[in-house]
């Protein structure tokens, strides 16, 4: 069976380089280099096909990390998990309406984070079977 791939797409660096290597010791092939913002998501998206996203609200560039969740699932139907340390109801509201998967609240908790992940990758791969 074919190890799941991630996309990490979060501004901060040094977050972003330990997620990746929490990612890489649960087991998960973390593809690309971090990305930094909105529009190199969109185009990552396109050319690596990850198994799944981990986003970040906040990003550089013109383009947040609702809009490019957007332009994403346009696309194609990936799942997409927010990282965010907002987590009022206005928010949480913005990302449902992206059509994100989830969310998760900053900092990320390892246990959380591999639940999350496994549920998602699992609901894609019994609806791409259905």
């Amino acid at each position: 069976m074919k190890t799941p791939s991630i996309l990490i797409v979060e501004d901060e660096v040094l977050a972003a380089e330990s997620l990746r290597f929490t990612l890489e010791d649960l087991g998960y092939d973390v593809v690309g280099d971090i990305c930094l913002d909105g529009r190199e998501a969109v185009s990552l998206a396109k050319t690596l096909m990850p198994d799944l996203i981990l986003m970040d609200m906040s990003l550089q560039g013109d383009l947040n990390g609702l809009s490019a969740t957007k332009e994403i699932l346009r696309e194609r139907a990936v799942p997409i998990i927010f990282m965010t340390g907002y987590g009022d109801s206005q928010t949480l509201d913005r990302i449902r309406s992206s059509g994100a998967w989830g969310c998760l609240p900053k900092p990320v908790e390892e246990k959380k984070l591999a639940e999350v992940i496994a549920q998602a990758l699992a609901a894609t791969s019994q609806a791409n079977r259905a």
